[in-house]
């Protein structure tokens, strides 16, 4: 499973969210869940992206903006900024928020995917 954040540091609800996404990710290593996060930075130099990152301890991994390869690769299922996909363990859309996530919203939801198998 798979939970993909589509994020730019210019973007006030990314900011907001942050620290839910990262307090979901806690959890999600903390109780050894079979689920990956990936961040996809927009829109601004691999060097911002970074920063924001530290700056906010984000530990997850984030692929740096390459000019929208990756976020093409949605094919348009991450319109807005922020987007956090869910994808199962058939990499299908098997969730999806739109705008800002909470901690407890995300962890419902992968929990939801889990156990549908």
């Amino acid at each position: 499973m798979l939970v993909v954040n589509v994020w730019g540091s210019w973007c006030p609800p990314c900011i907001s969210e942050s620290a839910d996404l990262q307090k979901a990710w806690e959890s999600v290593q903390r109780r050894r869940l079979p689920v990956r996060f990936l961040g996809l930075d927009k829109m601004e130099t691999p060097a911002t992206g970074l920063s924001f990152q530290r700056q906010h301890r984000i530990t997850y991994p984030s692929l740096a903006y390459d000019g929208g390869v990756p976020i093409l690769a949605l094919q348009g299922k991450a319109v807005a900024t922020p987007t956090t996909l869910v994808l199962d363990r058939s990499a299908r859309i098997a969730a999806r928020v739109s705008g800002p996530v909470t901690a407890s919203v995300l962890t419902g939801l992968i929990d939801d995917v889990l156990a549908k198998g």
